[in-house]
C-alpha cells in the first residue's frame, strides 16, 4: 500500500547527559543498547558526540523539546534542580532517568508510567547490570495505575485528577469497574479492578469510550482511544476554519469526542492541500492519502458523483478513503455535504488488550 503522511510529532528518541569521565563510560555502555545523542561538557567532547555550549538548565530547556527520554549520569540532587523549569505536566513531560556515578542505580525520577521512565529504567538496568530503582506506589504495590491502563489500551485520559483519585483507591483494595464500549481481550487484571457490562450509576469506574459527555461523573474517568477516522474530500484551497468547522459540529452532533480522532484521510490528489495539511498540523493528527487504485474496489459500495470520478478517478473520496483507512470500519453517520466538502466519519476495526 501506497500511504502518504503528514505529522508533527516530537522526535521518539533518547539523550544522554554525562559530566564526567567515569559518566562518559557509562554513557557509551548505555547507548551500546539504547541508541542514544550523548551531550558531553566541552572537556569530555569527541568526534561524534554533542558539546554542551552553554549551561545545563539551558541545554535541558531545548531537550526536552526535542526527546522523548532524557537519561542523566550524575546526583538525582543534580537533575532535579537543573530540569525543575522544564517541567509542564506528566502527560508532557518526557522520560527523566538517572544513573550514578558508578553504574550502580539506574533510577526512574519522571514519568514513569505516560512516558515510560519505569520500563525503560529497568531495561537500562538490565542490560548495564545495574538495580532499577522505581518509587511509584502502584508498582511498588503491584497495582495498575489509571494512567499504566490508558496508556495499554493507547487512550488519552480526560482528568488526570480523577485517574489519580481512582489509582488511589484501588491501591486501598477498593472495587473500581472497567467498562468499554468495545470487546477488550483482559490478562492480569487487578483484584481491585472489575469487568462491568454497563457503566454503574454512581460508582467509581474507568470507561473505554470515544463518547462526548456532557456531564462526566465525579468518580468515573474517560479514556478516550483514538480510533476515528476522517474521511475527507474537498474542492481545491478549502480554508481551515470550514474545515474545522464541519468536523467539529459533526462530531458534536454525533457524540464523538474530538480528542479521539486518530487521523485524516483522502486521495493522492489532496496530499498537498493547505487546509488539511492545517488541521493535521494543528490538531496532531496524521494526514494518509491513498493513490486511485487503493480506493477503486469500494467504489461501488457508496454513492458516487460522475463529475468527482473525472476530477479525481474515484466518485466516492470521503467515504472510500475513510472505509480504507479505517480498516473496513464501522460507519459512524451519512456522510456530510457543505461548504464544498465532503466528510465520513469512521470508528477504526482495532483490537483493544489490557
Amino acid at each position: 500500500m501506497n500511504t502518504e503522511k503528514a505529522l508533527v510529532s516530537k522526535p521518539l528518541s533518547w539523550a544522554i547527559v554525562a559530566l564526567s569521565p567515569q559518566g562518559l563510560k557509562i554513557a557509551y555502555r548505555v547507548a551500546e543498547h539504547f541508541p542514544s545523542d550523548i551531550y558531553v561538557t566541552p572537556q569530555l567532547w569527541q568526534e561524534g558526540l554533542h558539546r554542551i555550549q552553554s549551561s545545563l538548565k539551558v541545554l535541558n530547556s531545548q531537550l526536552f523539546r526535542q526527546y522523548h527520554t532524557l537519561v542523566y549520569v550524575m546526583a538525582t540532587g543534580i537533575v532535579i534542580r537543573e530540569i525543575a523549569h522544564c517541567l509542564v505536566h506528566k502527560s508532557k513531560d518526557p522520560a527523566i532517568i538517572v544513573i550514578d556515578g558508578r553504574g550502580e542505580y539506574v533510577i526512574s525520577l519522571l514519568s514513569g508510567h505516560l512516558g515510560g521512565a519505569n520500563h525503560k529504567a529497568r531495561m537500562i538496568a538490565e542490560k548495564i547490570k545495574a538495580q532499577a530503582v522505581i518509587t511509584t506506589m502502584s508498582d511498588v504495590t503491584g497495582h495498575l495505575a489509571v494512567d499504566m491502563i490508558a496508556q495499554k489500551l493507547d487512550s488519552q485520559l480526560l482528568s488526570f485528577n480523577k485517574a489519580k483519585e481512582l489509582t488511589a483507591m484501588m491501591i486501598r483494595g477498593e472495587k473500581v469497574a472497567f467498562v468499554s464500549d468495545w470487546p477488550v481481550e483482559v490478562s492480569n487484571l487487578p483484584e481491585s479492578l472489575y469487568i462491568s457490562e454497563e457503566l454503574p450509576l454512581d460508582e467509581p469506574a474507568i470507561w473505554l469510550t470515544n463518547k462526548k459527555e456532557s456531564k462526566p461523573h465525579p468518580k468515573q474517568v474517560q479514556l478516550i482511544p483514538k480510533n476515528i477516522v476522517l474521511g475527507i474530500g474537498c474542492r481545491r484551497g478549502t480554508p481551515l476554519s470550514v474545515i474545522e468547522k464541519v468536523v467539529f459540529d459533526s462530531l458534536n452532533q454525533y457524540g464523538i469526542h474530538p480528542k479521539a480522532i486518530n487521523k485524516l484521510v483522502s486521495i493522492h490528489l489532496k496530499k498537498d492541500e493547505e487546509g488539511l495539511i492545517a488541521f493535521s498540523s494543528k490538531y496532531q493528527v496524521a494526514l494518509e492519502t491513498y493513490p486511485v487504485e487503493d480506493l477503486l474496489p469500494y467504489e461501488s459500495l457508496f454513492e458516487s458523483s460522475s463529475f468527482v470520478k473525472k476530477i479525481a478517478g474515484v466518485g466516492a473520496v470521503s467515504e472510500t478513503s475513510g472505509y480504507f483507512g479505517s480498516n473496513f470500519g464501522r460507519k459512524i453517520c451519512e456522510k456530510i455535504k457543505e461548504q464544498g466538502m465532503t466528510l465520513s466519519v469512521w470508528e477504526e476495526n482495532k483490537c483493544f488488550q489490557l
